[in-house]
């Protein structure tokens, strides 16, 4: 069990205050029940009620503060946006780019992407399973981007599990880093969460919901019958911005 950060004893000053707090009020308690029983001739000079009450009101505020499940419900009262994700065709190309390479026959749907983005395009990171069929699309697209524009640097990164969440957005994340390290700010970086399990997707997902992060998925432009994706009528960028701000543990 967590313990609320009030009373986790590792935070020794924090810990202390709400101790002392706790015992001040213990003891002005009798003090204050006194002096609201007392005869009116008895005045206090030092008006143990007034002190009782503002200790208790410090402790609650504290409380509330520091408590995590009376925090959450505060924060749930409030006025909160909602969150409204929207998708737009304008995507503004970028210097890094991340894809997610699954098992797909004929055009890769990461090739579309790269000669969307390859005019301004630096960097490709390519994420991929042990699967064959992964590591195939890996080769298609390192390929292709080693024909049309041999400066842009390809780097695999493989994910050893594609079922977990956690796993994926931490990858993405270390990519990020990588992006950093090499002067590609976050407004020109996007992540593509098409292709690969959807846990994966997931993790794109949730590495990319802050505030100025970027993301996209690849839509057909055209469909065969039975709405399968017409791979041969190529695929555009759409991108979904999230903006949304939240603490995830």
């Amino acid at each position: 069990m967590k313990i609320p950060a009030l009373t986790d004893p590792n935070r020794l000053l924090l810990f202390t205050i709400y101790a002392f707090l706790i015992g001040l009020l213990a003891t002005l308690t009798p003090e204050a029940v006194k002096d609201l029983i007392s005869s009116p001739g008895s005045n206090s000079r030092w008006y143990p009620g007034l002190w009782w009450l503002g200790t208790l009101i410090v402790v609650v505020v504290l409380f509330v503060v520091y408590h995590p499940k009376i925090k959450v419900w505060f924060q749930a009262s409030g006025a909160m946006a909602p969150l409204t994700p929207t998708s737009r065709y304008n995507v503004r190309s970028v210097r890094g780019l991340v894809l997610l390479v699954s098992r797909e026959e004929r055009i890769h749907s990461g090739i579309y992407a790269v000669d969307y983005h390859r005019p301004t395009l630096t960097h490709v990171w390519l994420i991929h399973s042990s699967d064959a069929g992964s590591k195939e699309g890996v080769k298609k697209i390192t390929q292709h981007c080693a024909e049309v524009a041999p400066a842009i640097i390809v780097e695999p990164r493989p994910l050893s599990n594609v079922f977990s969440v956690e796993m994926s957005k931490a990858l993405v994340e270390s990519i990020r880093k990588e992006a950093h390290g090499v002067g590609i700010k976050d407004s020109d970086f996007i992540c593509d969460f098409t292709g690969m399990p959807k846990p994966v997707s997931a993790g794109v997902v949730l590495a990319c919901i802050r505030p100025g992060h970027r993301l996209q998925y690849m839509e057909p432009k055209a469909v065969v019958e039975g709405g399968s994706p017409d791979q041969s009528a190529g695929s555009r960028p759409v991108e979904v911005d999230v903006n949304y701000d939240v603490e995830l543990v």
